[in-house]
């Protein structure tokens, strides 16, 4: 029963977040990276219900996990792409896009296996994740010379949200061997934190979907100018 609340909540959470992302395609839209995440979601919810009917069936879906975490990796290495100015940093992301999916490939088939969760390659990719994104807020708020406005922007929405998702994750994966040795009730604890952070994620994708649509309709209307007297 406990397992089928979290799931439910889960699913409904990216379904949720899939419906606000059409948003992205309305014409006021003017945050074309915002675009991407629609058939990005889309197949989350998919590999997800995949997942679910493999695991009833022969009960080991890492694999699925395993590709699908490398293609996740690599869609936020291109919205961050996208979303930041700073040259430099947008050089270092694209040749992140192109190695690590190298080296996580090479961690899944050579080193852990198809059918282990590859925490190595998971846990640099999350740290990848989370330094880009500390590099954003520091260079948008303190270093650039544009002021901007956070509630106008929404790849401030999605680093917050792939910060606290990354952070937890990183850790329960960078020491998930030693929560082996633990009890099962710790490893349940932390395993149900994880899950809420799954959840503030697609909030925070919601919120940015909201806010971007919100602003950019407003600053899209034309109204008529006021016949002089």
């Amino acid at each position: 029963m406990y397992y089928q609340i979290t799931q439910s909540i889960y699913f409904t959470s990216i379904l949720v977040a899939f419906l606000t992302s059409l948003t992205a395609y309305s014409r006021f839209n003017k945050t074309t990276y915002l675009k991407y995440f629609a058939p990005f979601l889309l197949i989350t919810l998919g590999v997800e219900v995949a997942a679910k009917i493999i695991e009833e069936r022969s009960g080991n879906n890492q694999y699925l996990f395993n590709f699908f975490s490398v293609l996740g990796f690599m869609f936020y290495f291109f919205i961050l792409y996208k979303g930041i100015t700073n040259l430099i940093m947008k050089r270092i992301i694209l040749g992140l896009i192109v190695i690590y999916p190298l080296f996580a490939f090479y961690i899944i088939f050579f080193v852990q296996g198809v059918y282990v969760f590859h925490t190595i390659s998971f846990g640099i990719g999350a740290l990848l994740i989370v330094l880009i994104c500390i590099f954003y807020f520091k260079w948008q708020f303190f270093e650039t010379p544009i002021e901007v406005d956070i509630r106008r922007d929404p790849l401030v929405f999605i680093c917050l949200g792939l910060v606290l998702f990354h952070t937890i994750t990183f850790t329960y994966f960078s020491g998930i061997h030693f929560f082996k040795g633990l009890s099962t009730s710790f490893v349940r604890n932390m395993t149900l934190v994880c899950m809420i952070c799954n959840y503030a994620l697609y909030a925070f994708f919601t919120v940015a979907f909201l806010v971007n649509h919100k602003y950019s309709k407003i600053e899209f209307v034309e109204f008529p100018e006021i016949p002089k007297l």
